[in-house]
């Protein structure tokens, strides 16, 4: 004989069933969701330089407030890179309408490992 729990479960998974079938969704994803359970969100933890582990929210923001501040408080770079020059070599050749057939076909026969001689 069947406990109760096994029992409600096993109606729990026919209510599925019969809403898969029907096609609804919503219906299968929360009987799923109440048959798992609800989510077991275990507490963030963070390694901190040392090695050790850290989990309370305190101590957590403490820790990414000194690594931000150690990121982001660093002294300019020496030389600053000149990036408009560069950006007219490398411009993008985008397309204003999708490709042909043709010029897929060719980029495969021409990218293929079989065809390259």
């Amino acid at each position: 004989m069947q406990d109760e729990s096994t029992i409600k479960m096993e109606e729990k998974a026919q209510i599925a069933q019969n809403a898969a079938d029907m096609g609804n969704m919503k219906t299968v994803y929360d009987v799923t969701r109440e048959l798992a359970g609800g989510s077991k969100k275990e507490p963030t933890s963070l390694r901190t330089p040392d090695g050790s582990h850290i989990t309370e929210q305190a101590e957590l923001a403490r820790l990414w407030t000194d690594h931000f501040r150690s990121v982001l408080n660093q002294a300019a770079p020496a030389q600053l890179l000149d990036f408009e020059d560069s950006q007219e070599e490398h411009a993008l050749d985008i397309l204003d309408s999708p490709p042909t057939y043709i010029e897929i076909f060719e980029h495969h026969y021409n990218n293929s490992p079989r065809y390259s001689y």
